[in-house]
């Protein structure tokens, strides 16, 4: 199973390309906002490990997320709701939805308590979404 580690390098990695696509012309807004729940996915997964949580599936692991971490519950919630609506539905995203996001949503969880020792390690990306 992957451990608390593995997860934090694979969110840093996500953040890497949410950086990259924020500069990119045209915006791939709905692309972003995948990152974004992924890497949330990826913090939320770290912090379970843990405790020798290892969801095998969506359903798992928001059970688990609602469990153990109910004060990020919404926000997780939010960005995995929008992340479906960014891949399956018909939905136009713009680069100020995931500002939006990134700043008020996704910041929040990577700033709880539970998941903000797995991102002080070695992480410079930690701040102000990148702005074009």
């Amino acid at each position: 199973m992957p451990t608390w580690n593995e997860h934090l390098q694979k969110a840093l990695h996500n953040e890497e390309l949410l950086a990259f696509l924020a500069t990119a012309s045209p915006v791939y807004a709905d692309w972003q906002i995948v990152l974004l729940f992924y890497t949330c996915l990826h913090y939320a997964d770290g912090a379970l490990a843990q405790w020798h949580i290892h969801p095998l599936s969506h359903v798992e692991r928001t059970n688990a997320v609602q469990v153990r971490f109910p004060t990020i519950f919404l926000e997780y919630r939010v960005l995995r709701d929008l992340s479906q609506e960014a891949r399956y539905g018909t939905r136009l995203f713009s680069a100020s939805d995931v500002e939006m996001l990134y700043q008020i949503v996704f910041a929040r969880v990577r700033s709880y308590e539970l998941t903000s020792n797995l991102v002080e390690i070695g992480s410079e990306q930690k701040g102000a979404y990148p702005s074009r």
